[in-house]
């Protein structure tokens, strides 16, 4: 799923799209609710109601491991999951007062060796498993090809991180497969 045929403001929406539901015709229907809550608390009505939900592995461990949930995980990898976090440091020729400076530092450390352990390890200790991909070691080494091209397919713009035109200084800091 390239970004052009993504919608990144709601990816629940894209989602029932993919599976053939109109969104707007689908909230009319009897069986589906939206709980307008949190996503804890999403899980505990779903949980109550022994329905189905959508849910970040964050919430579900951390409420599964407290016993708080009975639900469990149908599908937890997959292309449409995908959620690419990223840092854009601005390019100071466009938007005047920018830190740019302080900004590529703290990019460079995200990318960094020990940043990436950061994340990969977080909370690895409480429930057995990473919460996050690495992504920066992930694409470098291709230690999981599918997760490298699910990141490429929704983060990337015509094969880059960033297009060459909208660059600023350290050409080290993209990955332009």
């Amino acid at each position: 799923m390239g970004l052009e045929r993504r919608q990144l403001w709601n990816p629940q929406i894209s989602l029932w799209t993919i599976a053939g539901f109109n969104w707007t015709a689908l909230r009319g229907e009897s069986w589906f609710m939206e709980s307008g809550t949190g996503m804890g608390r999403t899980l505990l009505v779903a949980n109550e109601r022994g329905a189905y939900t959508l849910s970040d592995i964050g919430t579900y461990l951390r409420y599964s491991s407290e016993r708080l949930i009975e639900l469990q995980v149908l599908v937890d990898e997959a292309e449409e999951l995908i959620n690419v976090y990223s840092a854009i440091a601005v390019d100071p020729r466009v938007v005047s007062n920018v830190n740019f400076e302080d900004a590529v530092t703290f990019i460079k450390f995200l990318v960094s060796e020990d940043c990436q352990n950061l994340i990969q390890e977080y909370m690895r200790d409480v429930y057995g498993r990473s919460l996050f991909y690495p992504a920066v070691k992930l694409l470098k080494e291709n230690t999981d090809p599918r997760a490298a091209e699910w990141i490429r397919n929704y983060a990337y713009f015509n094969g880059t991180e960033c297009p060459p035109q909208y660059r600023y200084n350290y050409p080290e800091l993209y990955d332009d497969r």
